[in-house]
């Protein structure tokens, strides 16, 4: 995976994938792993914007 600019498009990224893979696989499922290959961002990301897979999709109810 080819490193991406820290921009702001980043965080919408890993917000939308969160999402997408509850819908996919289910809550129990959601790893940081697995949102970040979703995401197509670096696993580091992950921890940089959300503290824990819970994190992840904290503002997701806002786009709902």
């Amino acid at each position: 995976m080819a490193r991406r600019p820290n921009g702001p498009q980043r965080r919408e990224r890993i917000l939308e994938a969160t999402l997408d893979t509850i819908a996919e696989h289910g809550i129990q499922a959601v790893t940081h792993r697995k949102i970040a290959s979703c995401a197509d961002v670096p696993l580091g990301s992950m921890t940089y914007y959300a503290r824990s897979v819970h994190d992840s999709g904290g503002e997701g109810g806002v786009k709902i």
